[in-house]
């Protein structure tokens, strides 16, 4: 359960990356070549990669979460969601 809720935390995590800080809202340069999944993949690489002991289960499913949460692959999703919403299982096949 503590996964799901980190997932919901950490899932725009890269937006925090890929749009500036100036009073007009607007998108940095990485922001506009990378895009706020794959920043968001590196936030997360670069902060468990310090961590002792971090499972990479754990790592793994957080990974999931920052690639799947568009929903589905023609609206921004780079995979397809492998978990329900309410329990968070891995769906079959």
């Amino acid at each position: 359960m503590m996964t799901a809720v980190a997932g919901v935390v950490l899932h725009d995590i890269g937006k925090v990356e890929e749009l500036g800080t100036s009073r007009r809202l607007d998108y940095t340069t990485c922001g506009q070549l990378v895009g706020h999944v794959a920043l968001g993949l590196d936030i997360l690489e670069r902060h468990v990669v310090g961590v002792e002991g971090f499972r990479i289960e754990i790592k793994n499913m957080l990974q999931h979460f920052i690639v799947s949460h568009h929903g589905e692959i023609d609206r921004g999703a780079l995979r397809r969601t492998g978990f329900t919403g309410s329990h968070c299982s891995p769906l079959p096949g």
